[in-house]
């Protein structure tokens, strides 16, 4: 048979890919590693276009015009259409934070560049990804990069032979393979998200289009039922502490390539990929890609608590009717020149890629429309955004300068920095000589250092901040502070639920007596906490704040949010919150203990010494 005529097994191949995303994506921990339908995608992608170039190459008929004129027509109008579609739902339900995220995303979307963006914004402040609409495009961006390299790559490659080209594909496939364990050992977001760390997977789909070339290849059920074995091992197997895409990813991808060159016409392993729905599937799946991830984030952007399994279902059913609207309505007629001449194409994929990347543009200088929830005559806009955690910074040093007042090290993770913010915003702040430090941490021995113990001798003070800790940690930190003469004192836990975005619906007049439920494990862990620490020297936000210990405040009395990312405070929440704990009876306590003593800091000069 002809190697490059329509396979009805491959649309099946992509059913197998993109229903575990879908579900993966839409909470059924069963399909725990449904992420790998990617790496399917990626060696399908890998081999039609490669074999596509093959043919055009060894014909004499190549041009990269009419290359990207069909990927363009492919990928693009779709793409266009989910981006556009999201855009009023953002800003109906997003917060200016991951609304101002979300119009990144739209213009590196559009740019194919979102992989990079993922990249360089991951981390500890990154949004949750079941809140990011366009999550998912960092794929295509993938797929676009080898796209603009491949054509040309194997272009000159084949100046000096087929077999040059296959051992020059097979030499990057084995460089990005070794480059993306390189990144896994050091940062495996940037492994995740780059091309350089996923060439190796697309590669393998263009070796395995080399090798049908060649026609030396026959179907075989035994491989190809190994390859869709190791593709649904992978599936049900991995999780998200799978380490990924390392080694692991050996098994989806070496699995797919086993389907495409194994699983030919006339194999009971074809048979079953051909399946009418299966094709029926691969065939909308594309656009099934395209539509599920905004379909999941705006649902549970708009919920305030995570959505239900049967809830997911409907969703899952409303991907599948959109999808099959787009695939009708949108993909087949671009595709079809027929349908749309090239003049047409080009025109208006390039008006609406300028709309997008200008729409997006402007949310973004705007700072996300903060305006649209928030009253901008009482608080400005950075206010309420995560940035207002990072102003702390310049309270990090490891001297006081001397005069009358006490010295209090504040030390712990970025909540730390959200009870610095309490203290500033307060009066409290005056009466001290604050050092807010990171460096350390609570339960291990970086304190016994020389650095250490002379900063913890210069301090009168010491607030440890949202730190999980045992007992053993803290009858050492007891007996430490006691021999040092430093007043202890730790802040328990807070948190602000599932999501915040829902309760921007809430009328202004209303938020004030709105309350977040507070998620059961951060809860759990406030109690044990309290089990450990002497209730004089734990000051307690939910027991301060909250009247049954499992609630918070989401807005202050203005109705202002007291907090942009679930876990830590705005201004308003500096404020609001700091009232609270201020009044307390531990902190008073905490004061009298301080108060015992002089100053260290008048015993000592500007760099710590007697």
């Amino acid at each position: 048979m002809s190697k490059l005529e329509y396979r009805p097994e491959i649309d099946g191949l992509r059913a197998i890919a993109v229903l575990p995303v879908i579900l993966f994506h839409a909470g059924f921990h069963l399909f725990s590693g449904g992420y790998v339908g990617v790496d399917v995608f990626f060696v399908i992608s890998g081999f039609l276009i490669t074999g596509i170039l093959i043919r055009e190459i060894d014909s004499g008929t190549f041009s990269v015009v009419r290359f990207y004129e069909r990927r363009a027509r492919r990928i693009l109008p779709a793409l266009y259409i989910v981006v556009i579609c999201c855009v009023p739902f953002a800003v109906w339900l997003m917060l200016p934070d991951p609304f101002e995220n979300f119009a990144q995303s739209a213009i590196a979307t559009t740019l194919f560049a979102n992989n990079i963006l993922l990249d360089l914004t991951s981390g500890y402040w990154d949004l949750a990804a079941e809140f990011k609409p366009l999550l998912h495009t960092w794929s295509l961006a993938v797929e676009e990069q080898f796209y603009f390299v491949v054509p040309i790559l194997l272009w000159g490659l084949w100046k000096f032979g087929k077999q040059t080209a296959f051992v020059g594909f097979a030499l990057l496939a084995v460089a990005s393979f070794a480059i993306c364990q390189y990144w896994m050992a050091r940062d495996a977001d940037h492994a995740f998200y780059m091309l350089h760390t996923r060439a190796w997977e697309l590669l393998i789909g263009s070796l395995a289009a080399f090798a049908m070339r060649s026609g030396q290849i026959r179907g075989n059920d035994l491989f190809g039922f190994l390859g869709l074995g190791a593709i649904i091992a992978s599936i049900f197997w991995f999780d998200e502490n799978t380490q990924f895409p390392g080694y692991a990813a050996l098994l989806p991808t070496l699995g797919t390539a086993a389907l495409l060159l194994f699983a030919q016409r006339g194999t009971y392993c074809a048979r079953f990929l051909s399946l009418r729905a299966m094709v029926w599937v691969g065939l909308l799946s594309y656009s099934l890609y395209l539509w599920h991830q905004p379909i999941f984030a705006f649902a549970r952007i708009y919920a305030y608590e995570p959505i239900t399994p049967a809830i997911a279902l409907v969703l899952i059913g409303l991907t599948f009717a959109l999808s099959y609207l787009s695939w009708k309505f949108v993909e087949t007629p671009f595709r079809s020149a027929s349908t749309m001449s090239l003049r047409s194409v080009a025109v208006s994929l390039s008006a609406v890629s300028v709309a997008i990347v200008g729409i997006s543009a402007a949310i973004y200088v705007q700072q996300g429309l903060p305006g649209r929830f928030f009253d901008l005559e009482r608080n400005s806009p950075a206010d309420f955004y995560i940035a207002y955690n990072m102003r702390v910074h310049e309270y990090e040093r490891d001297t006081f300068p001397a005069n009358s007042q006490h010295n209090l090290l504040i030390a712990g993770n970025s909540e730390a920095r959200d009870f610095v913010n309490m203290l500033t915003e307060s009066d409290e702040a005056d009466r001290f000589n604050i050092s807010y430090r990171t460096s350390f941490d609570i339960c291990r021995a970086d304190w016994d250092s020389e650095k250490g113990l002379d900063l913890l001798q210069s301090i009168d003070g010491l607030i440890m901040v949202s730190y999980s800790m045992s007992s053993s940690c803290w009858e050492q930190w007891d007996s430490l502070a006691t021999s040092t003469g430093t007043t202890l004192l730790f802040v328990g836990r807070k948190n602000f639920g599932y999501n915040l975005n829902a309760f921007t619906r809430i009328p202004r007049d209303d938020r004030p007596n709105a309350r977040v439920k507070i998620l059961p494990e951060i809860a759990a862990e406030n109690d044990r906490l309290k089990s450990i620490i002497p209730p004089t020297y734990f000051l307690d936000i939910l027991g301060t704040i909250s009247e049954d210990n499992r609630t918070l405040p989401v807005f202050d009395e203005y109705g202002a949010l007291v907090s942009a990312d679930r876990v830590h405070v705005t201004k308003p929440g500096a404020i609001l919150f700091g009232r609270y704990l201020f009044a307390t009876d531990t902190w008073e306590l905490f004061l009298e203990r301080i108060a015992r003593n002089p100053p260290k800091s008048s015993r000592h000069d500007a760099s710590g010494a007697p």
